[in-house]
């Protein structure tokens, strides 16, 4: 059918005139054999599986830059970019311009914590807990 007349095709729009008839009168015309309607459908079991899946989501960002200002450097733009996103959401003012003192400093010391938590996971894991350290780890 060419669109032009598909516009004034009152079937198309409105539909088959059974439809608007009551349901008793258009089923006499599609009828549904009753040996379909009394038949019953065996259900099959489902059986549910089950995956975990666990993502290794350390990224070694030491061994990304082979200078320690960049690497710096990156890192506090990383937060900032993050203090902007959320200063969309409380309607603060965004960073812009050069990266401040305060900002690199914050980047190092957020360095130092992730080297720590790479090189020593059980050491720092122990001291959370409040447990003592074993005298013989590599951490003394």
């Amino acid at each position: 059918m060419a669109a032009d007349k598909l516009t004034t095709c009152d079937i198309w729009w409105i539909g088959p005139s059974f439809l608007y008839d009551v349901i008793t009168d258009w089923s006499q015309i599609f009828p549904v054999p009753t040996p379909l309607l009394a038949q019953t459908i065996p259900l099959k079991p489902v059986k549910q599986q089950v995956m975990h899946v666990q993502v290794d989501m350390s990224f070694d960002i030491f061994t990304r830059y082979s200078q320690l200002h960049k690497l710096n450097h990156v890192v506090a733009y990383i937060f900032r970019f993050y203090h902007n996103l959320s200063a969309r959401r409380t309607n603060q003012t965004k960073i812009t311009g050069y990266l401040t003192v305060q900002e690199i400093k914050t980047a190092f010391s957020r360095l130092i914590r992730m080297a720590q938590n790479q090189s020593f996971p059980d050491q720092i894991e122990k001291l959370e807990q409040i447990k003592d350290l074993d005298p013989r780890d590599r951490f003394f």
